[in-house]
């Protein structure tokens, strides 16, 4: 990451396809585009985030943490949930 934390903008994530890391995300995204109830949940729950710790990304990232394992579960995911 480039620059001062507070100014940062953007998070980029860098894996291998097919790693354990990329399998999560790939169901994570598949399985919200096919559920709209989660998708909304989901929604609902970045932007209670987002109002509650504007500007300060850790404690936003590590409230969406719970919903995450849980959707990864519902879609199959058997490996270790990083």
């Amino acid at each position: 990451m480039k620059g001062p934390e507070e100014n940062r903008t953007h998070y980029l994530k860098i894996t291998e396809s097919n790693s354990d890391f990329w399998t999560e995300h790939i169901l994570f995204r598949d399985y919200l585009i096919n559920n709209l109830q989660y998708r909304e949940e989901y929604q609902k729950l970045k932007e209670n985030l987002f109002d509650e710790h504007a500007g300060n990304r850790e404690p936003y990232t590590k409230g969406k943490e719970e919903f995450v394992r849980k959707i990864l579960k519902l879609a199959g995911f058997k490996g270790k949930i990083l």
